[in-house]
């Protein structure tokens, strides 16, 4: 997802980057709705930002150049049109000496590099936005840049296709972090049943609440009638008492002695009506207390069981590792002793932004010697190898040949790879047929194996078929070989018979296996006969077998087949390449169940302990529900040692 600012055109933070999840429905409407923004923009003229109105009419066109130029990059990206794009973007930061789209112009390159499969260069470019902008990191007090999570995403998806491309390092914090987000949302459902769990408890207390106060209530009606009860029983009483009292007076002396009896007796009746009522009114006044004690009694008790309630979650929390950028691309550390390194860079930085005599500038940082000048040469040399003219190519040959620092001469040799020249060309290959530094030779080859000159292909052949050259130097040629698209699999695959060496044949695997993981369904039959063929020393067939599970898909019925001729070791092997096919975060439902059928048709036919071990240990980690019945199954065995057997063969 995207949002417009008044400054820029940058990526916000969505809901789909945390579960790995890219559907390209929406990411075709995504497009489309940028698409319509930039038309929306160039059609609007600049985007004016705040003190925009006191600008010089010489400034606002150099402010308009520089945010046509990032749309223009913006709108190549959302046409997948990602080399373009990604020029697009060092061009803005080499031309321009505003510091308003640096940030996103390096995101946006280090995409359209990830895109294009570049994924050291890619990886570079987001260590500079880290290091340099506050936009891409995060501070002391947690509080995020606005490109944090971009940045954070984009790193993790370059790790997770290493991971795909056979990096074992890769595959362990890929694995790690998938279990890490999974922990973290059974942590917040646990969270969530016990906050569930108390407002349920509190209901239920509110409710006794309720209830003990109602009863205190009625209680207290009933006493009030009592009381009323008495009252009108006691005025009857005197209006009756009034009326003998009047017929006492009326009666003469005759009747004097009936009516002191009857009254007497009046006293007498009245005494004995209040003794009853004193009585009843003070057992009501008791009950009702009474009830209103274990009423408060209940309450205090159910609310000390809600406060003794405690739930404690983990938060599991793992750190990526810093991946290092490979041959020639460390970042430019400063040196001990060199104070004013920095401020140098910024400074050559600027003046390559401005319109000014910039290859001048250029020549001069190079005919430096001092040491503290090391990394401002390499930062020169960086800028050559962008430019793509013929005067940009000649001084970085001048570089490469004539430069004492090593480290100089390597970032020049590998600019020369963006040149797809005869000048070039010659020059990788003189360096790749006869230095004597082994670090200038390893570079070359990788020049070599990126640079798009057909006859780039044909050195690194040429060396490749030299028996003379060290197993190191030829697997490294065999790695370059293998990443040129120019270069068929039918070719690298016939050259396995010009090895002899151990090592260089398992080299020689692993570059195939990355062929496999393309999708490659000859190059992966091939890789698994080599692991069948027991002429190879286990080694050689542990390795063939380790390149043939990068492969995408895995051919069932012949894992069937071949599965108990193999060693415990290659077993073991099997058993991971069918894991990476059942993971839960696999897009294929099908093929993932599948796999797991598999895995456990297999463990049930397997009698080596470890090895049964191994694959009842990944089974757990498929978190599928067929893998939790198998689990469970063999619980309840009746005897440890006996292997249950198989429902039906699943192919």
């Amino acid at each position: 997802m995207y949002k417009l600012t008044r400054k820029s055109l940058v990526p916000c933070r969505s809901r789909c980057s945390r579960g790995f999840v890219h559907g390209l429905p929406a990411v075709g409407l995504v497009l489309t709705t940028l698409l319509v923004a930039d038309s929306a923009l160039m059609i609007g003229g600049a985007l004016e930002g705040p003190g925009y109105s006191c600008l010089s009419a010489q400034e606002r066109v150099g402010r308009q150049e520089e945010e046509r130029l990032f749309l223009e990059a913006r709108r190549a990206v959302n046409q997948e049109e990602f080399e373009r794009a990604a020029d697009l973007f060092a061009t803005l930061r080499n031309v321009h000496a505003s510091t308003r789209f640096d940030a996103d112009s390096y995101y946006w390159e280090a995409f359209a590099r990830f895109r294009l499969g570049d994924l050291p260069e890619a990886l570079l470019l987001l260590e500079t936005l880290t290091a340099g902008y506050d936009a891409a990191r995060e501070d002391v007090r947690g509080i995020r840049g606005r490109l944090f999570t971009e940045v954070h995403d984009l790193r993790l998806r370059i790790r997770r296709q290493q991971a795909e491309s056979g990096d074992p390092a890769a595959t362990t914090e890929v694995l790690r972090e998938s279990r890490a987000v999974l922990q973290r949302e059974r942590a917040d459902s646990a969270q969530r049943a016990y906050a569930a769990a108390v407002a349920a408890q509190r209901a239920r207390a509110d409710s006794v609440q309720r209830g003990y106060v109602a009863a205190v209530a009625a209680q207290r009606a009933r006493a009030d009638s009592a009381q009323r009860a008495y009252a009108a029983a006691a005025a009857a009483q005197r209006e009756r008492s009034d009326s003998a009292q009047r017929v006492y007076a009326a009666a003469v002396a005759a009747q004097r002695a009936r009516a002191d009896s009857a009254q007497r007796a009046s006293a007498a009746a009245v005494a004995a009506q209040r003794a009853r009522a004193d009585t009843a009114r003070r057992a009501a006044v008791s009950a009702q207390v009474q009830s209103a004690s274990a009423q408060r009694a209940a309450a205090t008790a159910l609310a000390n069981r809600l406060q003794t309630g405690v739930v404690s979650s983990r938060r599991a929390s793992f750190q990526l590792t810093r991946v290092e950028s490979g041959l020639l691309y460390n970042s430019f550390r400063p040196r001990e002793g060199c104070e004013n390194e920095s401020v140098q860079q910024s400074a050559l930085t600027a003046l390559l932004r401005l319109e000014t005599d910039r290859m001048g500038d250029v020549r001069s940082a190079l005919e430096r010697t001092d040491e503290c000048s090391i990394n401002l040469r390499r930062q020169a040399v960086n800028w050559l190898a962008r430019q793509d003219t013929e005067e940009a190519e000649q001084e970085l040959i001048k570089v490469a040949t004539s430069t004492p620092d090593s480290e100089v001469q390597k970032a020049a040799i590998m600019g020369l790879r963006r040149f797809v020249t005869i000048g070039s060309l010659r020059t990788l290959s003189e360096f790749a047929r006869q230095s004597d530094d082994e670090d200038l030779r390893s570079a070359a080859i990788v020049a070599l194996g990126r640079n798009r000159h057909e006859g780039a292909g044909e050195v690194l052949w040429q060396l490749f078929r030299d028996l003379n050259q060290q197993e190191g130097f030829r697997a490294d040629v065999f790695t370059a070989l293998g990443r040129r698209t120019d270069v068929h699999t039918e070719s690298l695959i016939s050259s396995y018979g010009l090895v002899g060496s151990e090592d260089l044949k398992i080299s020689l695997l692993q570059t195939l296996g990355r062929r496999a993981g393309t999708g490659e369904e000859d190059v992966t039959n091939w890789l698994f006969d080599r692991a069948l063929n027991q002429r190879e020393s286990v080694k050689v067939r542990m390795a063939a077998i380790s390149a043939w599970a990068l492969g995408p898909t895995i051919d069932l019925v012949r894992v069937s087949e071949s599965y108990e001729s193999l060693e415990p070791d290659l077993k073991e092997r099997v058993f991971y390449a069918l894991y990476r096919q059942a993971l839960p975060t696999s897009s294929d439902r099908a093929k993932a169940a599948l796999a797991v059928d598999k895995m456990i048709e297999l463990a049930r036919l397997e009698t080596d302990p470890k090895v049964r071990q191994q694959a009842i240990s990944w089974l757990g980690n498929t978190e599928s529900e067929r893998a939790v019945q198998f689990l469970r199954e063999l619980l309840q065995s009746a005897r440890p040692d006996t292997v249950p057997k198989p429902r039906r063969p699943v192919r």
